[in-house]
C-alpha cells in the first residue's frame, strides 16, 4: 500500500465465507512474485507483480513450511475488505457533513438547528459533533 501497488484479485473463486482461500491465494502469489500474478501499479496500469515489486524494491516473500497455509486461511480477506469499506464510508460521512454545512451557508439558511440549547435537549453524540 505504501508503494500504491494493489494485487489484482478477481471477484470469482471464493465463497466470501470463512476462508476466502482463492482471494488470499492471489494476494500471496503477488507477495511471492509469481510470474502469473498481476497488480495495479501507482499509475493505474495492470502489470506483472514480480516486475512492479522488483522496481519498488520489495523482495519476494519467503515462506517456511505451513506458513502459506496460515496466510491463506481464515477470513482476513473479508475483514480487510470490510475495513477499506469502513474507511470509505467515514470519508463519505465527513464529506456529506461538509457539503451540508456549505449548502446551508450558500442558501443563507439559519444555524438555529445547531443551537447549543437544542444540543442539550437532544444529547446525541452525533448531533453535538455536527453542530460544533
Amino acid at each position: 500500500m505504501n508503494h500504491r501497488i494493489t494485487p489484482v484479485v478477481n471477484q470469482y473463486g471464493g465463497l466470501g465465507a470463512s476462508g476466502d482461500l482463492a482471494h488470499n491465494g492471489r494476494i500471496l502469489s503477488v507477495l511471492r512474485h509469481h510470474h502469473r500474478a498481476d497488480v495495479w501499479d501507482a499509475n493505474g496500469q495492470r502489470r506483472r507483480a514480480h516486475e512492479a515489486l522488483d522496481e519498488a524494491g520489495i523482495p519476494p516473500l519467503e515462506l517456511d513450511p505451513k506458513a502459506g497455509l496460515g496466510l491463506c486461511n481464515g477470513d482476513n480477506f473479508s475483514t480487510g475488505l470490510a475495513l477499506l469499506l469502513f474507511a470509505d464510508t467515514i470519508e463519505a460521512l465527513f464529506a456529506s457533513i461538509a457539503i451540508g454545512a456549505m449548502t446551508v451557508e450558500v442558501l443563507r439558511g439559519t444555524n438555529r438547528c445547531f443551537h447549543p440549547m437544542l444540543d442539550a435537549v437532544r444529547p446525541h453524540h452525533g448531533q453535538r459533533e455536527v453542530a460544533s
